[in-house]
């Protein structure tokens, strides 16, 4: 059953709700499809670009499949500049929940929520590749948002920066939500990852 339900599950992913396929069937381009499917059964679950909600579905999508095929660890390996707060949120509640734990890999950038879900990572198996960079901006809500969805918003970020990396909420504030942009050992020494390590290869 679950050999029969990756296929479904990396056509789902890949599919492009209203586009015509070119033949009978749907789904990722074959070079596409194999990446992906080489690296679920590694346990690996890649998040790259921005944290659309294309992108953020794929990764929760294949979180929660690897997730339903046993508890070894999962590799998130995420090189990407965030995204809305609601995408980051709904992957980093997957992360936190999932049963097996979950090494996270920063594999060039880690921006805005992207860092977060870093952090949220396995204690012990949070990485930085060599070189990457983490940044975190300045948290502000766009123009017109309600002040008290805002503030909301601020404290579950402020909550899960707090969780992740072991600092206090005065810390957090003062070095992470005020902004900045951290290579591996400034990431490293304000708790958003554990160790400087290469993410696992692509096949």
């Amino acid at each position: 059953m679950r050999r029969a339900f990756l296929p479904s599950l990396l056509g789902a992913l890949f599919s492009s709700p209203g586009s015509a396929p070119a033949d009978d069937s749907t789904g990722p381009p074959p070079e596409r499809r194999r990446q992906v499917e080489a690296l679920l059964k590694r346990r690996v679950v890649l998040l790259e670009g921005a944290m659309d909600d294309t992108t953020t579905t794929n990764a929760i999508a294949q979180l929660m499949y690897l997730e339903s095929t046993g508890s070894e660890r999962v590799s998130l390996v995420i090189d990407s500049s965030g995204g809305p707060v609601g995408n980051g949120f709904a992957l980093l509640e997957t992360v936190r929940t999932l049963k097996a734990p979950v090494s996270t890999f920063c594999a060039g950038r880690c921006g805005g929520l992207a860092a977060v879900v870093l952090a949220a990572g396995t204690k012990g198996q949070r990485h930085v590749a060599p070189g990457s960079t983490i940044e975190l901006g300045r948290m502000t809500a766009p123009p017109g948002t309600p002040a008290e969805t805002s503030t909301k918003a601020r404290r579950a970020l402020q909550k899960a920066l707090v969780d992740g990396t072991g600092r206090s909420a005065e810390e957090v504030d003062r070095h992470l939500l005020s902004g900045g942009q951290f290579d591996a050992g400034e990431a490293i020494a304000r708790g958003l990852a554990d160790r400087i390590a290469p993410p696992p290869t692509r096949p």
